[in-house]
């Protein structure tokens, strides 16, 4: 027979999985007040042999402005901001920060987001599965080391940027 207390003792341990379940299935970092989510790569539809670094979104939850102004990887001889919106038949415009205005989500994703990171000059292949350290740098909150999932492209979405 169920007590009041095996009910409160469920209900307790109930309550903390689903706290603490977001936590341990997330995939980004903080630093400062700014949130990174879910950073992963995609191959180019463009530029074969590189790769391209998208992120669900860069929640700046502060009251400051912040900007994405610098990224590198052990992979890659040079990480480029693009905009990844570009007018048909012109390649996405690289840039030297992503602003980051605060109280808002910036999004970063192959399908809707305004901008990407460019991994040119592998030094070594990337193939979906792989995981790899990416460095952000930001103005105000510094500098965070995130882990980056290559994946497959879902479909031609990326080639909508161009």
């Amino acid at each position: 027979m169920l007590t009041k207390r095996h009910f409160i003792a469920g209900t307790a341990l109930s309550l903390c999985h689903v706290a603490l379940v977001p936590n341990a299935l997330a995939h980004g970092a903080r630093v400062g007040s700014l949130r990174i989510e879910h950073p992963y790569a995609l191959p180019s539809p463009t530029e074969p042999g590189q790769w391209l670094v998208f992120f669900r979104g860069i929640r700046n939850s502060g009251n400051q402005a912040d900007r994405l102004v610098g990224a590198n990887t052990p992979l890659a001889s040079e990480v480029v901001l693009q905009r990844a919106l570009a007018p048909r038949g012109k390649e996405p415009l690289a840039i030297p920060a992503m602003d980051l205005p605060p109280l808002v989500t910036t999004p970063m994703r192959h399908d809707l987001g305004e901008y990407r990171l460019l991994l040119k000059n592998l030094k070594q292949p990337i193939k979906p599965g792989d995981r790899f350290d990416l460095t952000l740098t930001f103005q105000n909150a510094g500098t965070e080391t995130v882990k980056v999932y290559a994946q497959t492209a879902p479909d031609s979405t990326l080639e909508k940027h161009h």
